[in-house]
């Protein structure tokens, strides 16, 4: 299934296997849809610059992906509005077990949302959960970064661990982030680098502007 890459008609991305059922529902609504077959295609899509105002999943197709897309997944699932959906296999029809209305009117009144991961190089300090203050830190680099959390390149084992503390040093704000680990990637796989996915839990706003105006809003314009 070919992903549609024209961004200007974006509006919701879907992950269904069965596109045909949701276009017409979704035309009555106003939203224009993009479509992805697999979970991994979803989010390549959401890797590589794809705006989107919010996410229609398949649940079949959720329930069958493997445990680190699925956590992947749910590292964005803070960041923008989702429907669950499931096709009926009698009837073939698609049913929305939330409300769509509800994801229309959130679409319509936010604007676009984008989930594009900037490629940095920063440096940065990493603290346990009980250690505010960073008494005790370790070096860590940070190599990517949007709106809602980044990817931090680490060696360590946080499998036990939930949230961290970080201070970004290429910002001029360097007081500490809360951050919740969202997913993991342990060293070893092929071709994938360690380290643990994170959701920023208290960052300051002029330190999400700085971050914003800096690194992630020149690089969205290279897709508009």
């Amino acid at each position: 299934m070919d992903l549609v890459t024209q961004q200007e008609s974006s509006t919701v991305l879907v992950l269904t296997q069965s596109p045909d059922v949701y276009t017409e529902r979704l035309a009555e609504v106003g939203l224009e849809p993009h479509f992805a077959g697999d979970l991994p295609e979803l989010l390549e899509a959401l890797g590589s610059g794809v705006l989107c105002n919010g996410l229609i999943l398949d649940v079949q197709r959720v329930m069958q992906a493997d445990r680190m897309s699925r956590d992947m997944l749910f590292s964005y699932a803070d960041s923008v509005p989702i429907v669950r959906s499931k096709v009926e296999r009698g009837t073939g029809h698609v049913v929305f077990i939330d409300s769509l209305d509800t994801l229309d009117r959130e679409c319509h009144t936010t604007g676009y949302r984008s989930m594009v991961r900037v490629p940095v190089k920063f440096n940065a300090l990493l603290s346990a959960e009980n250690d505010p203050v960073m008494a005790q830190v370790k070096h860590v680099n940070i190599l990517d970064v949007s709106i809602g959390g980044c990817f931090i390149y680490s060696m360590d084992n946080f499998d036990d661990v939930d949230f961290i503390h970080i201070k970004i040093m290429e910002i001029e704000n360097k007081l500490p982030i809360l951050c919740n680990i969202r997913w993991r990637q342990e060293w070893g796989r092929d071709n994938v680098l360690p380290g643990v996915g994170v959701k920023f839990v208290s960052i300051k706003v002029d330190q999400l502007d700085e971050i914003k105006e800096k690194y992630i809003t020149p690089y969205e314009s290279d897709f508009v």
